[in-house]
């Protein structure tokens, strides 16, 4: 008789990225609630434009403030420390650790992709590379300026093609971050800006490449 090798469990996932991971599930569910509110705003704004202009201002939705500018300012310092320090991962967890979508996008402008993603071994955890991806697509939406724009596109190519997504401690996580980022590159495409359409397009190409493989 031939018998068949038990296949080994899949080692223990650290207890720092089961966190990240529980919380990178809040995340989910908090953008998707943004996309479906942003779906709603947008409808209004059209209703309000055929009314002629004429109805009150809506109300800003409800949800948790922002955090005190004391606090935000002190962040960015412990950041930028962090990132001088060369401890890329620590800085980044803190950044991707607060609810603030800037400032992931400022860890990244005061950090070189290339010195943090480049070469063979990435510095940074591919838990930490998911929720960077979340948080800088959903700030994609947001952000007008060409310079800021070029920064998280940039960011974001270089995270899609770093990113496994078979790695076992972010596999269940990543259809539904690949979907919403997606969704907002079509939704800023739609925004009509010609000069930013190739490297949205390039970003596209490749996140239809690591949902097919």
């Amino acid at each position: 008789l031939r018998f068949c090798k038990a296949t080994p469990p899949p080692p223990p996932i650290p207890a720092r990225d089961t966190k990240m991971a529980d919380a990178l599930d809040k995340m989910t569910k908090q953008l998707a609630a943004m996309s479906s509110k942003m779906d709603e705003m947008a409808n209004e704004i059209k209703a309000l434009k055929a009314n002629g202009g004429r109805d009150p201002p809506m109300p800003p939705p409800p949800g948790q403030g922002p955090p005190p500018p004391n606090q935000m300012e002190a962040v960015r310092n412990e950041i930028a420390t962090l990132l001088q320090q060369k401890q890329f991962q620590a800085a980044f967890t803190k950044a991707v650790s607060t609810s603030s979508t800037d400032m992931a996008v400022f860890a990244c402008s005061r950090a070189n992709v290339n010195e943090v993603l480049g070469g063979n071994a990435p510095q940074l955890s591919q838990t930490i590379l998911l929720c960077l991806m979340q948080q800088l697509g959903a700030a994609l939406l947001n952000t007008n300026a060409p310079d800021i724009l070029n920064l998280e596109l940039e960011w974001l190519q270089e995270i899609a093609l770093t990113l496994n997504p078979t790695d076992h401690t972010i596999q269940r996580h990543v259809p539904a971050v690949l979907q919403q980022l997606t969704g907002s590159v079509n939704q800023k495409m739609n925004q009509g800006n010609p000069q930013m359409r190739r490297p949205m397009l390039m970003l596209l190409q490749v996140i239809r490449g690591m949902q097919v493989s």
